[in-house]
């Protein structure tokens, strides 16, 4: 939900204990939500003070309190909002915070002069601490004995309160503390501090001791809290957003659960007093900055748990003999072997110490080969996700590609060194084959179906056969382009007859072995090509590219069959399951989907009574920022989708994503757009 209406920043928020939130704003005015509406509840509040800094609610919601720019706190009584607010006066500056007591006794503010401790029912001043006037923050400890203040130097103060509060003791830190708040029990208290380290620490108040130290969070948190079941902090910073921080002394740092979203400048947040929802304020420069957000994150921090995923793009994917098993290789340094059925990980990642280039899986389903840039190959055991044995060293140059025999007993790589490399894996060596030494460098490799070619892709977009046995070459390479390309994705027919490659011309060529000549030319991509897999049977070639689509192809006449626009990066990877009915492709958007044959082989293009699928055939087009276009004409928009949804869309010819977070894209009845756009409206006739 947004919440507009003010007409200047919104500099504070707070909840009423029914739910309904009240806002400040530097237009002057306090106003009241209905959370149900998204209206106003009551008659907007205005002092004639100047913009609104700060509001508090009393914890009985019958009164408010307002901190203004010309030093006043008005104190608004709820039952009867027409009336003017008692107007406390004392500072002699801006009133920067106000709070209430969580007895309701007392209102605290921080303003010129320091700190004011006020009788929160007459509105008598009972206290000023002109002598800390660097005071910048309060918080009362939720029992209501302690009150908290931060100042400009390295302390938080802890006072006892009474009529006239008493300074108890003093909780000394490196560095300048930016934020703090207690927990719901009053037992501990939270303190961030900012520098070269930032860190989250953790206070016993009983002891006034140091207890936890969260590491690795932002250097630019606005402001902590706890959540209402205390069981989690959360921090608003202006780079990394809403997160919640579990406060589990085993929970290793820098471990945090993001509320989502791709929000800057945000400026404040608070919890709603059930848990279920936060509200959100921007500063003066961030774009809605009259507007306050409402996010849904259920009952507690777990229901936004991204599910586990890959952090980077995943290069690489493969799938078991009997295709249970998907294993994926990403740059965020790791392997993973998931459930193909259920997406659900099956065993601790597989952890490299550089960006994992690519993953293959023997036939055997015994052992997973993965490359780096650490020129090194490894190999894993599928079952317990060990490594086997020592790396293998040979290459002295990032490791691009690897691929088994068909009798898992060889393993090919390919490398930026120029060479092609043979291992004999019974005994985890170089093969008696000599090294296969190349012109350019080498990025894609593969061993033919019958173990009697190995074929591999280099930079210049030549494609290279030899013998396995001999290692001598079995033709001249065949030639694509004239264009240096990054990847040269190559893949053997299943008969091993034919062998399909693309380049960065954007186009896929298909080559007779036998005849040493090109058979076939598919052109359909608009950027270069990434991936390239046969189907089971030889009947389908399915191409991943830089354009961001997938897309099948009849493998005897060429004629496209499909196009498949989930994706929102590069599709890096492709495998067919051995069935043929399905197909996995992982992408630089950091997800893995696998795709419906047979539905999208029944998709119309031009299909438009589903949004959804619409999107999946067309795309949503670069140049139009998000928007789905009419046919690709860019003056016909159709529907717009926010950036941190369009990574997560689960469409229709897509059976399973896995990824950190699943959207689906749901139409009621038929879509209304082109000439049967108005059919969307649902008011009265006649209007």
């Amino acid at each position: 939900m947004s919440l507009a209406g003010h007409k200047g920043t919104v500099n504070s928020v707070a909840y009423l204990p029914d739910g309904q939130l009240v806002s400040g704003s530097s237009d002057g005015t306090v106003r009241i939500w209905d959370m149900l509406t998204g209206g106003e509840s009551m008659p907007q509040l205005a002092s004639g003070d100047g913009d609104v800094n700060s509001v508090a609610v009393a914890p009985t919601g019958k009164a408010l309190a307002s901190g203004t720019e010309a030093g006043v706190v008005c104190v608004w009584k709820l039952e009867s909002p027409r009336e003017p607010p008692r107007r406390l006066l004392g500072h002699n500056g801006s009133v920067s915070s106000v709070t209430f007591s969580p007895d309701g006794r007392f209102v605290a503010s921080v303003g010129g002069k320091g700190l004011c401790l006020w009788e929160a029912e007459t509105g008598q001043q009972l206290s000023m601490t002109s002598e800390t006037k660097d005071i910048r923050a309060i918080a009362f400890s939720t029992d209501g004995n302690i009150m908290a203040s931060l100042s400009n130097n390295k302390e938080v103060w802890l006072w006892r309160l009474s009529d006239i509060p008493t300074v108890v003791h003093v909780l000394g830190h490196k560095t300048m503390v930016s934020s703090m708040c207690f927990s719901p029990d009053s037992t501990k208290l939270a303190t961030y501090t900012r520098k070269t380290k930032s860190t989250i620490q953790l206070w016993e108040m009983t002891t006034r001791t140091s207890i936890f130290t969260l590491g690795g969070v932002s250097k630019s948190i606005r402001t902590i809290q706890f959540s209402p079941d205390g069981g989690s902090l959360v921090s608003v910073s202006n780079d990394r957003g809403v997160e919640f921080w579990k406060l589990d002394r085993d929970a290793k740092d820098e471990t945090s659960v993001p509320l989502g979203g791709q929000w800057q400048n945000i400026e404040s947040a608070t919890h709603s007093p059930d848990g279920l929802y936060i509200a959100l304020t921007y500063s003066p420069w961030g774009i809605f900055n009259s507007e306050i957000h409402i996010w849904d994150v259920g009952s507690s921090p777990e229901a936004t748990q991204p599910l586990p995923a890959h952090d980077g793009t995943v290069g690489s994917v493969c799938l078991s003999a009997s295709g249970a098993l998907i294993v994926s290789g990403s740059k965020d340094l790791s392997a993973r072997i998931w459930d193909a059925n259920t997406g659900e990980s099956k065993l601790s990642p597989l952890v490299h110490q550089r960006a994992i280039n690519a993953v293959a899986l023997s036939p055997d389903t015994r052992l997973i080969a993965t490359t780096s840039a650490d020129k090194l190959v490894r190999l894993w055991d599928v079952q317990t996700g060990g490594m086997v044995g020592e790396p293998l060293h040979g290459h002295t140059d990032e490791v691009w590609e690897v691929s088994f025999s068909r009798d898992s007993r060889l393993l090919a790589s390919a490398s930026d060194d120029r060479t092609v490399r043979i291992w004999d894996l019974s005994g985890q060596q170089p093969s008696t084959m000599d090294v296969l030494h190349c012109e350019h460098q080498m990025r894609n490799v593969s061993i033919s179906p019958d173990s009697k070619l190995i074929a591999g892709g280099d930079m210049a977009g030549d494609v290279q056969l030899w013998h396995m046995d001999s290692g001598q070459r079995a033709c001249d390479p065949y030639q694509q382009n004239e264009y240096q390309s990054f990847k040269c994705p190559i893949a053997f027919s299943p008969v091993g007859t034919h062998i399909a490659s693309g380049g960065s011309d954007a186009i896929v060529r298909v080559w007779d072995i036998a005849a040493d000549r090109q058979t076939l030319s598919l052109e359909g991509h608009t950027r270069p090509m990434s991936s390239i897999v046969y189907s089971p049977t030889g009947v389908i070639i399915a191409t991943g590219s830089e354009d961001c689509s997938l897309r099948l192809w009849d493998a005897a006449n060429g004629t496209q069959l499909a196009v498949l626009c989930g994706h929102f990066g590069v599709v890096e990877s492709l495998a067919f399951m051995p069935d043929g009915n399905s197909i996995v492709s992982g992408s630089s958007d950091t997800t893995i989907r696998i795709w419906d044959v047979a539905a999208a082989l029944a998709r119309s293009p031009e299909d438009g009574t589903d949004a959804s699928k619409a999107v999946e055939s067309i795309g949503l087009a670069e140049v139009g920022l998000g928007w789905l276009l009419a046919n690709g004409n860019t003056d016909e928009l159709l529907l717009w989708v926010p950036p941190e949804y369009r990574s997560y869309l689960n469409l229709p010819s897509c059976k399973l994503s896995i990824s950190k977070y699943r959207v689906i894209m749901t139409v009621e009845n038929d879509w209304h757009h082109g000439e049967n756009w108005t059919a969307c409206w649902v008011g009265p006739p006649g209007l």
